[in-house]
């Protein structure tokens, strides 16, 4: 179990520099310099500013766009910002765009692990017809979620859930507000913060159910994966969803999860700028870490504009 309630703690230095940095007149003077600077735009250091003013505004495919609201707390929202419309990594924007290119002809996008909204907002966004579940257990990411879904004008189109997806029902407990600086992008399963507040969790069968309509999945949870898909066992074998997965060099239960979907006709690519590379296998890699696990052919990712190698 994980108390991120002090595993999240900063240093008494490093809080005092985000301290100082978010004085609005300090980091107005801090980011003015940096924007100025020619070195700085590709000064990989430059996305750990916080911004306290502004918003990330992300360019979609066919002219959309979505608002990232609060670039000083939100590490989305500041990469956003700070690269002008722009994700900064291309397997990254590789893993938001293919997100999209799926749900294209889906009723709904299930965005397991949602942090503010990224993938939930952007798929909305890009069909009208399909509706979106984000699922967030972090309380401020779960209010910022909230707030970039209002600011979308997206409420009656993504359902926002304050609940864990797992393997079956209980609960977590988590911190109530996590410490100034950037909002962390995930918290596990596993957490017991003993002052924290009670979240739920439970499985995507019992909260979504078994469907006969098209559904697509993205899952960003800390190693908890086969916890999740365990959860969604009915669904996932009831439609064939696509599913979009982020596995961390540590991930544990990679070979379950394998041996539970290759024989539903699942294929394994790893999501990179280049293209959609196939595997046998899944095999972290850190700085490619999403991957696609799919029961459609090589021929029809092509049609789509995807190039597999």
């Amino acid at each position: 179990m994980t108390d991120y309630g002090k595993s999240m703690q900063r240093a008494l230095p490093k809080r005092l520099a985000i301290w100082l940095l978010e004085k609005p007149w300090i980091n107005a003077l801090v980011v003015g310099a940096v924007r100025a600077t020619t070195s700085a735009p590709t000064a990989p250091w430059r996305e750990r500013l916080p911004v306290m003013r502004g918003t990330g505004t992300l360019a979609l495919p066919d002219g959309q766009v979505i608002d990232m609201l609060n670039p000083a707390r939100c590490n989305v929202a500041r990469e956003i910002w700070w690269h002008d419309g722009k994700m900064a990594h291309e397997a990254d924007r590789a893993a938001l765009e293919l997100a999209i290119s799926l749900a294209r002809d889906a009723d709904i996008f299930l965005d397991i692990g949602s942090y503010t909204g990224l993938f939930a907002l952007s798929v909305v966004r890009c069909n009208p017809a399909i509706r979106s579940v984000a699922f967030e257990i972090v309380p401020d990411n779960f209010l910022l979620l909230w707030q970039n879904v209002i600011h979308n004008d997206m409420v009656g189109r993504v359902a926002v859930m304050f609940t864990g997806a797992a393997g079956e029902p209980g609960t977590i407990r988590v911190p109530v507000a996590l410490e100034a600086g950037v909002l962390p992008s995930s918290v596990a399963l596993d957490s017991a913060t003993p002052d924290g507040i009670e979240i739920p969790v439970d499985s995507i069968d019992r909260m979504i159910g078994t469907r006969e309509d098209k559904v697509v999945i993205k899952i960003d949870v800390e190693g908890f994966e086969w916890s999740v898909l365990t959860g969604a066992r009915g669904l996932i074998e009831s439609t064939r969803p696509d599913i979009i997965c982020e596995f961390l060099t540590r991930a544990p239960d990679i070979q379950a999860i394998i041996d539970y979907l290759a024989p539903l006709g699942y294929a394994f690519y790893r999501i990179t700028g280049a293209g959609l590379v196939h595997s046998d296998a899944i095999v972290p890699v850190k700085t490619e870490r999403d991957w696609l696990m799919t029961t459609r052919q090589s021929a029809e990712l092509k049609a789509m504009g995807w190039t597999t190698l």
